[in-house]
């Protein structure tokens, strides 16, 4: 009887949706505790950072994931992105009615668009390497 021959496998980004999903969302419960949090009550480690970088850092984070979680190999999902925009702006809106030391800020919205956009496009350039690598 002869050998079956090995055959290379494709990976396809929808092996991977339901990691990414969850790992989204995850990170978007993260990003939603530490914004609702009380300033006075934030670890010391988030006072050594700007608070820009920690919202650009927070939404990369979770664009990254979002747009790695996207069924099709190589594209923005369109959703997606506003849904995290979204997301970034119901915080900045309910801040203030959670917590006395929070208040809106376009500069925090803007910081988050920065890290939305930064994320999915790292995003798109790793699905693109890993999932069509020629």
């Amino acid at each position: 009887m002869p050998k079956p021959t090995r055959r290379w496998r494709v990976l396809n980004p929808s092996h991977f949706s339901y990691f990414w999903g969850s790992l989204a969302l995850l990170w978007a419960s993260t990003v939603a505790y530490f914004s609702l949090l009380p300033v006075e009550e934030l670890p010391d480690v988030f006072r050594s950072f700007t608070d820009l970088l920690l919202h650009a850092g927070a939404y990369f984070g979770l664009s990254f994931a979002l747009s790695m979680s996207a069924k099709r190999k190589v594209s923005v999902s369109w959703g997606r992105l506003a849904a995290g925009f979204l997301f970034g702006v119901f915080l900045e809106i309910i801040q203030p009615m959670w917590s006395v030391s929070r208040h809106f800020s376009l500069f925090d919205v803007s910081a988050n668009s920065v890290g939305i956009f930064l994320g999915t496009m790292i995003a798109l350039f790793v699905k693109k390497r890993i999932f069509n690598p020629f």
